[in-house]
């Protein structure tokens, strides 16, 4: 066997493994990462919806959860998690979205400046805060899949 059809032979065989690979990585589905009622939350269809509920009880984790299967799910898509202030944005949901990411091995590429992550099919999630009008206007003609807003 010649050296090039060696070559080739190696390649294919590095390609069906990196296949194999990808497919044996966890899928992500919100149904099997949060609980009843936030899957109840996350499915209903209004458009707009107000979550009331304690401390602790998993609202930004529900969100960080549906933002990342919303760009997984749609390609292209632009979805965002907006606060009162942008530091206040990145304490909040990032070391969630990222420890999802991480525990799901899902290839995103993160801009720390810009609080901004790129999934492979062009989904993007965007991080932000909003203190007052100006801030509001940044986003305005921007066509986002869902957005996320809290306000506490």
């Amino acid at each position: 066997m010649s050296k090039s059809n060696r070559a080739v032979l190696k390649e294919l065989a590095k390609r069906q493994i990196s296949e194999q690979k990808r497919l044996e990585k966890p899928q992500f589905r919100v149904e099997e990462f949060c609980f009843p009622q936030q899957i109840a939350f996350i499915r209903d269809p209004a458009k707009f919806k107000t979550a009331v509920c304690s401390r602790r009880a998993g609202k930004t984790l529900s969100c960080a959860a549906d933002l990342i299967e919303t760009c997984l799910t749609y390609p292209n898509v632009n979805v965002a998690y907006i606060t009162l202030s942008r530091r206040s944005a990145k304490k909040i949901i990032w070391k969630d979205l990222r420890a999802i990411i991480k525990q799901f091995e899902l290839a995103v590429k993160e801009d720390n400046v810009d609080l901004s992550m790129t999934f492979e099919n062009g989904g993007t999630i965007y991080v932000s805060g909003a203190t007052d009008e100006s801030d509001v206007e940044k986003y305005r003609g921007m066509n986002f899949k869902k957005v996320y807003i809290s306000i506490s």
